[in-house]
């Protein structure tokens, strides 16, 4: 690559970005994805945006059945083929942009043709995916700019509890329970005069936004002890 003159630069264009959004939906990445991802496109001079994610990566179903959204490990995604064989499952759906160009000297399209997993019960069929529509959706509202939802990670518990009201359209309200960074939350969460109940919404402000420790990190937020004692051991949280 050296001798080439072979740099990330000649690598990554916006279709390559892109590819990466939709990997990274199907597999179920981490929600600290996207800031990264969109970061590196800053390096190259290229315009990628939190919208982007959900503009390309919204619809894409789950179907690598790894943990925290399946049951398998790292190893055995390798195991059964990897990023080639998601790359194959979403050239047959027509999502990727084939012609992107690769370290190796073969377009990804010439990767993905005949890189077919070894389990599918590790690497899912793209039609008969774990879940359907799990990549990230956008939120903002009127104390945020902008948040990530990683739908592949969103349980049937969550849906029951908060998202099953028919009149609601996929809604709750909830009353937000504001903390300054996670030292704050630590100290306080147990505060009674909080008065947090199951109707409730933790959030972080800050969370991610210096480099430490990570927004996805933060918010693996538990609930008071006393919520837990009845039995109630996760709230909707926000970072």
């Amino acid at each position: 690559m050296v001798l080439e003159d072979l740099r990330p630069s000649k690598i990554m264009n916006k279709q390559s970005f892109e590819n990466a959004i939709a990997v990274a939906s199907a597999l179920g990445a981490s929600s600290n994805c996207p800031p990264h991802l969109i970061a590196i496109a800053r390096h190259m001079g290229i315009e990628l945006s939190l919208e982007d994610w959900q503009r390309v990566g919204e619809k894409i179903p789950l179907i690598v059945n790894c943990m925290p959204a399946g049951k398998y490990l790292g190893e055995g995604f390798h195991r059964a083929g990897g990023v080639p064989a998601v790359l194959h499952e979403l050239q047959k759906a027509g999502v990727l942009h084939e012609n992107c160009a690769s370290v190796s000297g073969k377009t990804i399209g010439e990767i993905a043709k005949n890189a077919k997993t070894s389990n599918a019960d590790v690497i899912f069929p793209y039609e008969q995916p774990l879940k359907h529509g799990a990549g990230f959706i956008v939120l903002s509202g009127n104390f945020f700019d902008s948040a990530i939802m990683k739908m592949s990670v969103v349980g049937e518990a969550f849906k029951k509890t908060y998202l099953s009201d028919p009149n609601s359209e996929n809604s709750f309200e909830a009353r937000a329970i504001v903390f300054e960074g996670p030292e704050d939350y630590h100290a306080r969460i147990n505060d009674p005069d909080l008065d947090i109940d199951e109707r409730c919404i933790l959030v972080i402000r800050g969370a991610g936004t210096v480099g430490y420790p990570g927004s996805a990190e933060v918010v693996n937020m538990a609930p008071p002890a006393g919520l837990i004692k009845k039995g109630i051991d996760s709230l909707p949280c926000l970072g």
